[in-house]
């Protein structure tokens, strides 16, 4: 049409959209509150504040009892006390947006991981932008 050219918003696409507003937000408010509710967290409790980071997952090799696992999370999010203060704890994340489905080769990755690590399902619904989008975080049990 002119000079302006559309296109369709592939799976990936959509996808990346919801990556896009956790990851690449200039401040992650979702993750931080839940990150404040799950560990209980008490600005007073902390000497420098809590400081949240998130940064894109690598892939990773999980070995369980029955075989070796890998799996890429999209990202890991870590919260300490201020920027280089204790590490109150990591999260090992998988995102999807809207209906999308978790692989099952990614579930029992995680379900590996969850053994030894906090792993989380991060469902963000994009229904409602620009102005607003909501979000599910459930955390995997390595019995789940």
């Amino acid at each position: 049409d002119g000079d302006t050219w559309t296109f369709d918003v592939g799976a990936n696409l959509y996808g990346a959209l919801g990556e896009a507003i956790l990851i690449d937000a200039p401040k992650p408010h979702a993750l931080i509150h839940y990150i404040r509710q799950e560990l209980e967290i008490d600005e007073d409790d902390l000497e420098w504040g809590l400081n949240v980071t998130v940064e894109r997952g690598q892939l990773l090799t999980v070995t369980s009892s029955e075989e070796t696992k890998r799996w890429a999370p999209d990202c890991i999010v870590e919260a300490k006390d201020g920027w280089n203060g204790n590490l109150l704890e990591r999260y090992y994340c998988e995102i999807k947006t809207g209906n999308a489905s978790f692989e099952r080769s990614q579930v029992e990755a995680m379900k590996a991981l969850a053994a030894d690590e906090r792993v989380l399902k991060i469902r963000v619904i994009i229904d409602e932008l620009p102005e607003q989008y909501s979000l599910r975080i459930n955390e995997v049990c390595s019995e789940q």
